[in-house]
């Protein structure tokens, strides 16, 4: 036989035991004094054991009811706090947010976007992944993060892009190169040791040009191509976005005109998943952001 446990009745029960009156307790629970007398009274009834005696000056718990106190204070406190929680997340004032993002937008526009999610939600904890291109996506679909920010998809029956904002493609070079002041294409590339980002938007745009450049250097991340240019030892492709938040310093960004040149970026998430308070918040000052 199942128990029907009534939370109204526990907490009148706590309240009475812990104030001594009838009328402390029914303040506490925002009721009557004779509607609190009943919630107690239905639940001697339903225990079947006299709960509390009355005294000169208060209302004390009989030994039955001093032991059922103990046995229930720890689980009303947790209850409370866990109702407490999900409500908050509910909300978006607490709980969790899990991004994954593409480096290069990592350090700037998701930064920014980031730090004004903290000053709005203090309290949820946010985890930041920096993916690949092809991995966004993924851990999306996986269940790892609750959005990504990245290229456009192609079409997929699971998930879904919705577009921020574009960047483009430009051609890196330290100051004083040859190639400042000119319009470039990516032939311009050709005469040039060329330092790749890889994977990336820049190889793939590649393969698509008219460019006959073979990489000289595939380096796994910009501020590692960036260095090598500094350094001299060739020219790199990389988003317009990876400017923000990173040293460019001696170094020219020079855009390639052409539509293979520009990226639609976004958010990507689950088809069918209702975005949480706090995730519907940071998509919001994420388009704003960018």
């Amino acid at each position: 036989m199942s128990n029907n446990i009534k939370y109204r009745q526990i907490k009148a029960f706590a309240h009475l035991v812990e104030t001594g009156t009838f009328m402390a307790a029914a303040d506490l629970m925002s009721v009557t004094q004779p509607s609190l007398s009943v919630l107690i009274q239905e639940l001697e009834r339903d225990v079947g054991v006299r709960l509390f005696v009355r005294t000169t000056r208060r209302v004390e718990p009989t030994p039955e009811g001093r032991a059922f106190y103990e046995q229930i204070k720890g689980s009303i406190d947790q209850l409370e706090e866990a109702y407490s929680y999900i409500k908050d997340v509910g909300q978006g004032s607490r709980g969790r947010l899990r991004v994954a993002c593409l480096s290069s937008l990592a350090a700037g526009v998701v930064t920014n976007a980031l730090r004004r999610f903290q000053e709005r939600h203090p309290q949820v904890r946010v985890t930041l992944c920096e993916r690949g291109h092809d991995q966004v996506p993924k851990a999306v679909r996986n269940g790892e993060v609750d959005l990504g920010i990245g290229t456009e998809l192609r079409a997929d029956a699971e998930l879904v892009f919705q577009r921020v904002f574009n960047d483009q493609l430009m051609i890196v070079v330290p100051a004083g190169h040859e190639l400042v002041g000119r319009r470039v294409t990516w032939r311009s590339l050709n005469p040039f040791a060329l330092i790749l980002v890889t994977p990336g938007p820049a190889s793939r745009a590649l393969q698509m040009s008219n460019a006959s450049v073979s990489p000289a250097f595939e380096v796994e991340h910009a501020v590692t191509a960036m260095a090598m240019v500094r350094a001299r030892m060739g020219v790199t492709v990389l988003p317009s976005s990876v400017q923000h938040g990173v040293d460019t310093r001696d170094l020219k960004f020079l855009p390639i005109p052409g539509p293979l040149a520009v990226r639609s970026l976004g958010i990507i998430r689950k088809r069918n998943a209702a975005p949480s308070a706090a995730v519907s918040d940071f998509i919001a000052l994420l388009s704003k952001a960018a």
